[in-house]
């Protein structure tokens, strides 16, 4: 759970200093049934390039600077499709998930 990872990893001064991007966002790879969707290994599985764009540049990653942390944060409903989120989490020391 995000809130008890952010509340363990700032409860101790030497790794207080977690900074996190901004979510990023990509969504649009479809398939034709909803396992055939669970089962696909599309491009952002493959590598994450935040510049990048799909199917023709109809898929990009998109920045949600609006999207907040400790709650939820709506993804574009579509029947039998594929989202991505990702973000960096930067820690001055090791830690454990």
């Amino acid at each position: 759970n995000y809130n008890n990872w952010a509340n363990s990893a700032t409860a101790n001064p030497e790794t207080a200093v977690v900074t996190q991007s901004s979510w990023h966002y990509a969504t649009g790879f479809k398939a034709a049934d909803l396992q055939q969707t669970w089962d696909a290994e599309f491009a952002p599985e493959k590598a994450i390039d935040l510049k990048a764009s799909y199917q023709e540049g109809a898929i990009r990653w998109k920045e949600m600077t609006q999207w907040k942390d400790s709650t939820n944060n709506a993804l574009t409903p579509a029947a039998n499709t594929a989202h991505y989120v990702y973000r960096t989490i930067n820690s001055p020391v090791a830690q454990t998930a």
